[in-house]
């Protein structure tokens, strides 16, 4: 059970890193699905994807396993 909920971790932060880079990327996309009563579209686009690599990356340290995951 060990392994399984590891590698579960690891793979829920590789997916959040990558949808991160994403936003970076290819802002269009969100930025299209962002609803109208939000301002500042692109803005919000990149920084949710920020928050998405940093909490990405924060899921894989023991520490802050659990606060990442909470984000």
């Amino acid at each position: 059970m060990r392994t399984f909920k590891s590698a579960t971790r690891w793979l829920c932060a590789a997916l959040y890193v990558a949808a991160g880079v994403n936003h970076l990327a290819r802002p269009e996309f969100y930025i299209r699905i962002m609803p109208p009563y939000l301002p500042w579209h692109a803005e919000l686009v990149y920084l949710s994807g920020l928050f998405e690599i940093a909490l990405g990356v924060l899921l894989v340290v023991p520490r802050y396993t659990v606060t990442a995951a909470w984000g």
